[in-house]
């Protein structure tokens, strides 16, 4: 997919003008990669792009960089340092104090490190969210990534859910991700620097642990399972998360996926321009409360997806984000139960001129993801997986 990345530092050179800076610095790696279409490897040296209000921005790089950061769009010179640290004069902020030390206003991002802010010989510095603000709405351009994204989080669902058996190793999830990956990589143009695969199943109740890393030999069996393939694609993010079981969930089970069900039917109703992301997300809460189960809630109704697979808008209390069209969502209010598990789907989602358009469509009823057991010859082949990984 070709991005206009021109447009970006022209759309963004207006902000600066509007808002009468003398330059604006960019540190945030996702937002270098938004505007100029560079990847890199960041460790501990850091990246800058100097944008000024009516000339061509600067890109300043450690020197080990220099030559491959030529690739990045509409800069007019790529600058560089020698390394981190470096002998007086060769450091990264005598380079940018160089290009920014004689300024008046300068804008950084609210992302900025300390280490790089408390360097900064500019006379006032200000922070603006100046390029999160141009995130937030998705060009044509940047929706068909991610609806790209958006089909292999699918496929990697299905694949999740086709290696589903009774004492499936959380390994053998993890290993799923290499046949997507396989896929991209035939497909070409692919750069490692900017594509992540993962899918991951989560046992019960470890379930209720939403961000929680499963050891290799963790086997997946009764309860609510959790499954969730979160990638990204030539720079965009997209997910796909279901609770699945295998074999007929308990009673009190069943009650809690239908609870998560009808928040998100809740969510879901409420997306169209217009509508303020707090009010989607206090619309869960209170229908969450009203049946009991708040003490079950442990994050927000949902999140932006774009270059980052978190950022702007926050569908959360609190947040001042209110939908616009061409926004991309997640929908994902969820129920946690310590010693039960997690009841949690999440769908990436695109917000339309009337409504909205879903970009995940794996089923998601209880019926669909009450899963039979597979067991013998998947288990045969988990035990190579397993091996293979010590597990």
């Amino acid at each position: 997919m070709v991005h206009n990345y021109v447009m970006r530092l022209n759309n963004l050179q207006r902000k600066i003008r509007e808002e009468e800076l003398d330059a604006y610095l960019v540190t945030a790696q996702d937002s270098i990669y938004y505007l100029t279409g560079a990847t890199y490897d960041t460790a501990e040296r850091p990246f800058f792009v100097v944008i000024y209000p009516d000339s061509p921005p600067d890109l300043v790089v450690p020197e080990l960089e220099r030559a491959r950061m030529k690739k990045a769009q509409g800069i007019r010179v790529v600058q560089s340092y020698f390394d981190y640290p470096a002998a007086p004069g060769g450091n990264w902020y005598d380079k940018i104090n160089a290009l920014v030390g004689g300024i008046s206003k300068l804008g950084v991002e609210p992302s900025i490190p300390a280490e790089i802010s408390s360097k900064l010989w500019a006379r006032d510095i200000v922070t603006y969210s100046l390029v999160s603000e141009l995130r937030l709405i998705k060009t044509d351009d940047e929706i068909e990534s991610i609806r790209q994204v958006a089909r292999y989080a699918d496929k990697g669902m299905a694949l999740l859910v086709k290696n589903m058996y009774n004492g499936v190793s959380a390994v053998e999830l993890l290993a799923l991700s290499r046949q997507l990956q396989k896929e991209i990589v035939k497909a070409g143009d692919y750069d490692p620097l900017d594509n992540e695969f993962i899918t991951v199943g989560r046992p019960a109740p470890q379930s209720a642990q939403p961000c929680s890393v499963p050891d290799y030999g963790d086997r997946l069996r009764r309860g609510p399972l959790s499954l969730v393939c979160t990638l990204r694609l030539a720079g965009y993010a997209a997910e796909c998360a279901r609770t699945v079981f295998l074999g007929p969930p308990s009673g009190s089970d069943a009650e809690l996926f239908h609870h998560m069900e009808t928040a998100r039917e809740i969510a879901f109703s409420m997306i169209k321009p217009g509508t303020p992301c707090a009010e989607i997300d206090q619309a869960t809460r209170d229908y969450f409360e009203s049946q009991g189960l708040s003490e079950y809630i442990l994050h927000r109704t949902g999140h932006g997806f774009g270059v980052g697979s978190h950022e702007a808008p926050w569908l959360s209390a609190g947040s001042k984000d209110v939908l616009e069209k061409n926004m991309v969502i997640s929908i994902e209010p969820a129920l946690y139960l310590r010693d039960t598990g997690g009841f949690r789907h999440s769908d990436t989602v695109l917000v339309t001129e009337d409504g909205y358009e879903p970009l995940t469509t794996y089923p998601a009823t209880l019926a669909a993801l009450t899963l039979k057991d597979r067991r013998p010859l998947k288990s045969l082949k988990g035990g190579f997986v397993r091996r293979a990984a010590g597990a």
